[in-house]
């Protein structure tokens, strides 16, 4: 996967490197982004015997990556990474949850600074003080606004479930995030 991802980005950059960062969306574009999210989970545990479920909700810092090309003014196809960054109150451990996958804006009009977003891919959620990891799918769904060019205020909506032996997680997820557009 990583290397398909790394071939089209390195396709794309060669593509519109006549067209990069030139002040249209058309083209190469970069984005990075921060911001706020609230995170609720749901775990079941399920191995030999030994059943728990649990839920738990938190307040975190979001992040959000772009890398990709816009075919025209209004569209945009390109990777996504969105993660929230979060930690519980009964519990000293740091987690993730996310999504690395396919995204794509649309700009209501060649010209307007609102625009609806959808992503798809794979979800992960990790505890980074304990090192582990599971990878599951997930879906994000958002809008927003540029507020003064190349700057957007953007809300969305992710989701996330991984399903693996013994251990079934979701996780839904609300982010608020201002991130710049380079194009």
């Amino acid at each position: 996967m990583k290397k398909i991802a790394l071939s089209a980005l390195l396709a794309t950059m060669i593509v519109s490197s006549a067209e990069a960062f030139d002040g249209d969306r058309k083209g190469f574009i970069l984005g990075l982004g921060a911001g706020v999210s609230a995170i609720s989970t749901e775990v079941t545990v399920d191995n030999d015997g030994y059943h728990d479920d649990s839920s738990d909700s938190s307040v975190g810092f979001s992040t959000s990556l772009k890398i990709g090309y816009g075919f025209t003014d209004q569209f945009a196809v390109y990777y996504l990474r969105d993660a929230a960054w979060f930690g519980y109150d009964h519990n000293d451990d740091n987690f993730i949850a996310g999504i690395s996958g396919v995204g794509a804006t649309y700009y209501i009009e060649p010209n307007s600074p609102a625009y609806v977003m959808a992503g798809i891919g794979f979800g992960d959620f990790a505890n980074f003080t304990e090192g582990e990891g599971e990878v599951g799918s997930a879906f994000v769904l958002g809008g927003g606004y540029e507020v003064y060019p190349h700057v957007q205020a953007e809300a969305s909506y992710l989701v996330t479930n991984i399903d693996e032996s013994g251990l079934d997680f979701s996780s839904s997820t609300f982010h608020l995030t201002l991130n710049y557009l380079w194009y």
